[in-house]
């Protein structure tokens, strides 16, 4: 049996002129650090970045059947992979509201070594992806 454990840790630094008042973190001084911790040791490599930047929701399936989380217009969702999955396929849809219905846009290849940061534009009548 494979088990994986993910960690998110949220480290904030910051100083305080007098020891009454409440140390305000600067944007600087904050810093997000992700580790995991596995028996086979998986590390996360590829992280896949979806942003919906037209006129409809958007979400991502991939090669493993999992699926990104919808994206609203005007907002983007970042999915991590394991290191060890190799190279992943994400088939990119949209959500014509009007319809009720998805629509396929378009199919994109990542390595498991680099990010992929994509975005969805254009209408429902004219979809369109492309590498941000």
């Amino acid at each position: 049996m494979r088990i994986c454990v993910l960690l998110t840790v949220l480290v904030v630094a910051a100083c305080s002129s007098s020891p009454s008042e409440s140390p305000e973190p600067s944007s600087a001084a904050q810093q997000q650090v992700s580790a995991a911790a596995s028996p086979t040791g998986t590390r996360y490599g590829a992280r896949f970045t979806l942003c919906a930047r037209g006129s409809y929701a958007s979400y991502a399936v991939f090669r493993d059947k999992s699926r990104s989380q919808t994206v609203p217009p005007g907002q983007c969702t970042t999915k991590a992979f394991a290191l060890e999955d190799g190279p992943h396929r994400a088939h990119l849809y949209g959500i014509d509201a009007d319809l009720d219905r998805a629509f396929l846009i378009g199919t994109d290849w990542f390595g498991s070594d680099y990010d992929a940061n994509l975005q969805t534009t254009g209408t429902p009548a004219n979809p369109d992806w492309s590498e941000f």
